[in-house]
């Protein structure tokens, strides 16, 4: 007897194979939608992580801006050392900055490209920016975004006590052995560095002229810029005083060294700002106001090319248009500051309205206001 082995009929395999696809198409769907989960779980992990280091690091630098010893810049404080014009080396107040100006003359409106190249034009800010900051090869800053200068004692510096002082010959001298401490501190305490001294009730700064040993010269018409003067013998300090060094930092949105731009900060050290660090990348655009009002109380928020008297700014507020990566959503996350702009079809940073490229990035505006713990009372 003869076997016959029945196979699938042409239907049957039709059929199979249509089950088949079905099955695949799905698992393939699943797997695209998993994986654009994932990618976009890790970039607004991305985001959350570079908002936290902006707030890490742009907090205690504006939170501690002023502080000289135990007294802190403003009114009463003075500086003597030589500023006609720029606002660099002028340590009368805790801040300054530069507001962008933008695009088509509003001042209300910039458009965001992702890394682009840095502006030269020191025309694009209010006040003008200051040309050191133009004058490196290509510039450091980005066009549309705005400038911090923050001004105050080398981080991690403790305030020497003083153990003479002398207008006359314009030295100080510091407890011996104790200027050891800043031997590993950037930027050291040395010829052309700026230190303050203060007593509870008045504070100077001034250029250091020289160092030999515990004891720091002042003088004046030495060196650059210099300091005009000495300290007027009305303002004698006495032992107990204490000295501190002082620092500039700039901090600004420049080209990345990456795909991105990136958030940058760089401090001067005797007379030039040293070279530039790259802190955060992803950084499209910052934008600043200034909290302004007598006695510590803000009476109105500004930017910095309305800000008529530095030494009254109480608080800044900060918004930082910050690009993770790829998105399910080509517009991005949603965005609310609080902030509101007529005609505004970007992303509202606070009064200004910054247009970005459609290029299915995850971006998000991320918001910081920091109370200046030194300023005036």
């Amino acid at each position: 007897m003869s076997k016959h082995t029945q196979g699938f009929s042409l239907v049957e395999l039709m059929v199979a194979v249509l089950i088949s696809i079905v099955i695949l198409a799905g698992v393939g769907t699943a797997f695209l939608s998993q994986r654009q989960v994932k990618i976009s779980a890790d970039t607004q992990s991305q985001l959350q992580n570079s908002e936290n280091a902006i707030s890490a690091i742009l907090g205690p630098a504006i939170r501690g801006a002023g502080f000289a010893g135990c007294e802190s810049l403003g009114p009463q404080s003075a500086s003597l050392i030589k500023n006609p014009s720029a606002k660099l080396y002028n340590f009368q107040s805790a801040v300054f900055g530069y507001d962008a100006n933008n695009t088509a003359g509003s001042g209300s409106f910039a458009t965001a490209s992702d890394n682009a190249a840095n502006d030269i034009t020191a025309g694009h800010w209010t006040p003008v920016l200051d040309s050191t900051l133009t004058a490196p090869v290509g510039g450091w800053v980005e066009r549309g975004s705005d400038v911090l200068i923050v001004m105050g004692a080398i981080p991690g510096a403790l305030p020497l006590p003083v153990t003479a002082f002398s207008t006359s010959s314009t030295t100080l001298t510091v407890q011996a052995n104790a200027v050891n401490q800043f031997t590993n501190v950037i930027p050291a305490v040395a010829a052309g560095s700026i230190g303050a001294l203060s007593d509870c009730g008045k504070a100077h700064v001034f250029q250091i002229t020289s160092v030999s040993g515990a004891t720091l010269f002042f003088a004046p018409n030495v060196g650059s810029p210099g300091n005009t003067a000495t300290i007027p013998a009305a303002f004698t300090y006495k032992a107990g005083a204490q000295f501190i060094p002082m620092v500039q930092t700039v901090f600004f949105v420049g080209k990345g060294t990456g795909t991105q731009s990136s958030l940058y900060k760089a401090i001067m050290i005797n007379g030039a700002w040293a070279p530039k660090q790259e802190l955060v990348p992803g950084i499209e655009n910052m934008q600043i106001l200034y909290g302004v009002g007598a006695s510590g109380n803000n009476t109105k928020w500004v930017p910095a090319g309305s800000v008529t008297d530095w030494t009254v700014v109480n608080a800044i507020q900060l918004a930082f248009l910050v690009e993770g990566g790829p998105s399910a959503n080509a517009a991005g996350l949603s965005q609310t500051d609080g902030g509101v702009l007529a005609g505004c079809s970007g992303w509202a940073l606070l009064r200004t309205c910054v247009t970005v490229p459609s290029d299915g990035q995850l971006r998000h505006v991320y918001t910081m206001t920091v109370t200046i713990r030194n300023a005036q009372l």
